[in-house]
């Protein structure tokens, strides 16, 4: 994973930043404005390193390990130690320690919306924003000078701060120790002043190790980060995955919606076709049914289907009796749409005998017979008799009689 680490200037839009992969740098270190580190920012994970100067930091143990409840008891457990409303304070709970403390972070929230808005501004998407203190190691005394400021962090604690006070924060720190007092403390000294001197005049019993300062605070962090170990400060409110939600939100509703509405014409679809493949194996039972009435002593030719044969047989019957076929295909070709589209209608015979033909049927519904009687006689200008009608239970059996009419 390529890591894009960015500092930025909390006065200026100035900032710099450093492409890493696998713990080593990717080019030269960038310098210039926040539009200008956008575009080495488009393919990495970035995190930003912001000031500690505008953080409370502290260390300290809580009763308990669930850490919901944990982050709701940690701003009245530092009240007594901040100067701002905890409710304008947005609070971020490290992991705990093998000396069984947690690292606790205050920041202002007006603070850390400015930032982000600016960074968003600017085209770049933060996925983690550390205290830049933090990007030295924990385990270990450890000190970073630059020109104005130094940042400094041990296993008992971490501050940021001028270089002109740096000595006196330095032996406060170190009496406080007790029996976890360094041998030697780690200097990065970027500050290119006598400052190890200094050190060593307030604490002598220290022995210090001074590192080149090639990268700065890049080189340091770029070596050591673990995004799962990392105070990230965007959490809670402030969390990736928040400000992801929060964006696309009013779309859910939308896209809700639209996968109930495209469930239901699927399901609805379903449904029509099983039904559309009911009703044509329905009427498919009753054509076999029709055509072994209607030629009760004939065999169907293999390969073919009863309406196909039925079909051959009326074009023979048609040539072998003139006039007479064509009224039987008139017939059938007009009646048979209306009977089709009935609803709960069910077709048992047919007859066709000396231009008329007999219909015997089952009607799901009584009232439905003055209704297709009248339908098949307006639409096809035939003579429509109902020969006899039969009630059982829920159905009625029907026999019709249709003819041209005479004249």
């Amino acid at each position: 994973m390529r890591l894009m680490f960015l500092r930025i200037d909390p006065v200026s839009s100035q900032a710099t930043w450093q492409l890493m992969e696998r713990g080593q740098p990717v080019g030269p270190m960038g310098r210039g404005s926040l539009e200008d580190a956008a575009q080495p920012s488009l393919h990495a994970h970035v995190v930003v390193l912001v000031p500690s100067e505008e953080i409370f930091l502290t260390q300290m143990a809580l009763p308990g390990k669930n850490r919901n409840k944990l982050l709701k008891a940690v701003p009245y457990a530092v009240e007594d130690q901040l100067v701002d409303d905890i409710d304008k304070l947005h609070f971020v709970l490290g992991n705990q320690t093998l000396a069984g403390q947690y690292t606790v972070a205050a920041i202002d929230r007006q603070t850390l919306e400015q930032w982000l808005a600016t960074l968003g501004n600017a085209g770049i998407r933060v996925e983690a924003m550390l205290p830049d203190v933090l990007a030295l190691p924990a385990d270990e005394w450890t000190i970073m000078i630059e020109p104005e400021r130094a940042l400094m962090r041990t296993p008992l604690g971490m501050f940021a701060s001028d270089t002109v006070n740096l000595p006196l924060l330095l032996l406060n720190l170190y009496e406080q120790a007790d029996t976890e007092k360094p041998e030697q403390i780690t200097i990065y000294d970027c500050g290119r002043g006598n400052h190890v001197a200094r050190l060593e005049a307030v604490v002598p019993e220290i022995s210090f190790n001074v590192q080149p300062c090639a990268d700065g605070l890049f080189g340091i962090i770029g070596n050591d980060y673990d995004p799962r170990g990392a105070l990230n400060l965007l959490q809670g409110d402030f969390s990736v995955e928040r400000d992801f939600k929060k964006h696309f939100k009013p779309w859910f509703t939308a896209a809700s919606l639209f996968l109930i509405w495209f469930v239901w014409q699927i399901s609805y679809a379903m449904v029509g076709y099983v039904q559309m493949y009911r009703q044509s194996n329905s009427l498919t039972t009753q054509l076999t049914q029709a055509y072994k009435q209607a030629f009760p002593n004939v065999k169907k030719p293999d390969g073919i289907s009863e309406r196909a044969d039925m079909e051959r047989r009326m074009k023979e019957f048609r040539r072998l009796q003139g006039a007479g076929s064509g009224v039987l295909a008139e017939i059938l070709t007009k009646a048979a749409p209306i009977l089709n589209q009935t609803q709960g209608l069910s077709l048992k015979s047919l007859r066709y005998i000396d231009g008329k033909m007999d219909i015997e049927l089952s009607l799901k519904f009584t009232n439905q017979l003055d209704t297709l009687k009248d339908k098949l006689a307006e639409q096809t200008g035939w003579s429509v008799e109902v020969q006899s009608a039969s009630t059982r239970g829920e159905s009625t059996d029907v026999r019709l009689q249709l003819q041209r009419k005479s004249g």
